[in-house]
Order: C-alpha cells, then sequence, then structure tokens
C-alpha cells in the first residue's frame, strides 16, 4: 500500500485511529483517559482492539467508538475479517496510534493497511514500519509507551502562535 507521509500535530488530527493488542484491563482506565484528552479537543477517535480469545470479555464490550474483535472474527490464516474491519480499513485517518506492546498478526495486518497520513508505535525488530517509533526495551510498559507518545506526536507540526507585537 502506497501512501503519502505527512507529520500530524497530536491535536490538531481530526481523525485518529488507535490499536491495541490485548489489553490489560488494569491499563484500560489510561488508554480511556487518552482517548478522551483527544475527544475533548474535538479528534474523532476509532479504537480497534483485540483480544486472543474465542469470547470478549464484557468488561471491553459495548463502549461507543471501541471495536474489540476476537478470535472469532479471524479467518483460517488469522487474517482479521468482518464489516469493521472493512469499514475500519477503508476510512481515512490523519494519524494512527498503536499501543500494542506485543506483535500479534491480527493487529500487525490491520497498522500496516490502514489509511493514515500519519503512524505511531512501539519499534519492534521485526514488524510494521511506523513513521515514529518509540523505543521501549527498558521499560516496556503501556504507560511509557503512550506518554513518549503524547509527548513527541505534541512535538512534531506544532501550530505557531503568532502574536501582535505592541508598540
Amino acid at each position: 500500500m502506497e501512501r503519502k507521509v505527512q507529520s500530524v500535530h497530536l491535536y490538531s488530527a481530526r481523525k485518529a485511529a488507535i490499536l491495541l493488542n490485548n489489553p490489560l484491563q488494569s491499563e484500560f482506565e489510561m488508554i480511556k483517559k487518552f482517548v478522551f484528552s483527544l475527544q475533548e479537543l474535538g479528534v474523532e477517535v476509532t479504537v480497534a482492539g483485540f483480544i486472543p480469545e474465542k469470547k470478549i470479555p464484557n468488561f471491553f464490550l459495548l463502549r461507543k467508538g471501541y471495536h474489540f474483535f476476537g478470535l472469532e472474527h479471524l479467518n483460517w490464516y488469522y487474517k482479521p475479517v468482518g464489516s469493521f474491519v472493512d469499514s475500519f480499513l477503508k476510512e481515512k485517518f490523519d494519524i494512527l496510534i498503536d499501543l500494542s506492546l506485543e506483535r500479534s498478526f491480527p493487529v500487525d495486518y490491520l497498522s500496516v493497511l490502514t489509511n493514515a497520513d500519519f503512524k505511531a508505535g512501539k519499534q519492534f525488530k521485526v514488524g510494521p514500519e511506523f513513521d515514529l517509533t518509540v523505543e521501549t526495551s527498558g521499560n516496556n510498559t503501556l504507560a511509557f509507551l503512550l506518554g513518549q507518545l503524547e509527548h513527541y506526536l505534541r512535538l512534531i507540526n506544532k501550530p505557531l502562535k503568532h502574536e501582535t507585537a505592541k508598540v
């Protein structure tokens, strides 16, 4: 898939996609706060998360803007399938943020094929290539990854404030 890479300031994005790979229930509050902070600034956020189980735990279900898929949503070679996957891959996003700490083919598949101007995530030795990567070998936690991504995405293309000089 060819795409034109454009750096996007985190809070000037209009549409953002966030990918999750087997998030822990204990980390989910941090993810929701991050999503909410983007939504408060007018960013339309879509979250897609893979839960490697046959049945998705009720805790993750029925949340607006959050779409979780499990083993029953994979075809025989682990490709995610279904109406949500089709619409997600057709959607145009300003930025994709992959919060995966470990690789999995279903999330890698979405990460590579998502139509986004800018992609950010954890640096893996082998796997999807992002426009911005964070090295987490010293601290492989979601809190660290999210903090680093948020910090650096705020610095990229930061909007300048023009002030009128007082004479």
